[in-house]
């Protein structure tokens, strides 16, 4: 039966079923209309699943009742201590491609990572230079008001005399 027809036995939508088969990775095939196939047998390992995320079991918590034909293992589900799920072995080949991927994955990582590194400095470096250009002209302006401050006192001093000068000339005059 096809995802339509499996869903509606299950009383869930079609793309419940399609969510599920994502996140555990289950393998199914495909008919020509690109519909999941399903059986008799998978109504059961399909319901143990509904039953527990019903019962409020978050998805990453659920236990698989068996392990589907071509599915390795699932690294989201938790094995019940009274089932054992049962042994699948890997080939050499498939373990060889399996390295081969994570290595490739490692490196696309490490790639990445100097990647942001580098971006992540050439911004700390262009704010620097901002910084040192703000400083700059910051002490160009200090500067400025220091000179003109000398400059008031300057004047300031040159007039006091002859301030106190005509206070003393006209306070003689006066008395």
């Amino acid at each position: 039966m096809n995802t339509s027809e499996f869903a509606y036995k299950l009383g869930v939508s079609p793309k419940t079923i399609r969510r599920w088969i994502q996140y555990f990775e289950l393998p199914f095939n495909k008919n020509d209309n690109g519909h999941y196939l399903f059986t008799h047998e998978d109504e059961e390992f399909f319901r143990h699943i509904q039953k527990q995320l019903n019962s409020g079991v978050v998805m990453k918590d659920v236990q698989l009742i068996k392990v589907r034909k071509g599915v390795l293992s699932n690294t989201n589900t938790q094995v019940n201590e009274n089932h054992k799920p049962p042994t699948t072995y890997l080939q050499k080949s498939d373990l060889e491609q399996l390295i081969d991927q994570v290595k490739n994955i490692e490196q696309s990582l490490d790639k990445k990572a100097d990647e942001v590194v580098s971006y992540q400095l050439l911004q700390h470096r262009k704010e620097i230079d901002m910084l040192q250009k703000n400083v700059i002209s910051l002490e160009k302006k200090i500067e400025e008001i220091e000179d003109k401050y000398a400059q008031i006192l300057t004047q300031q001093k040159s007039t006091e005399p002859i301030t106190q000068k005509k206070k003393n000339f006209i306070s003689a005059i006066f008395n």
